[in-house]
């Protein structure tokens, strides 16, 4: 899951750099952060279902 929400966030990023920067008023690596987010959601969803709570 963790991988698959990895990927996500990577295609994600790579999306709002194709929809450009500028019309979505975003700064120049704001698509990294958003590649960024959803790798940090991956590794709390796997340390969180890992812990069984």
């Amino acid at each position: 899951m963790a991988e698959k929400l990895a990927v996500m966030g990577s295609s994600a990023g790579g999306h709002l750099y194709e929809e450009g920067r500028h019309g979505l008023g975003l700064a120049e690596g704001e698509e990294n952060r958003v590649a960024r987010w959803f790798e940090l959601a991956a590794v709390f969803l796997e340390k969180h279902l890992a812990s069984g709570s």
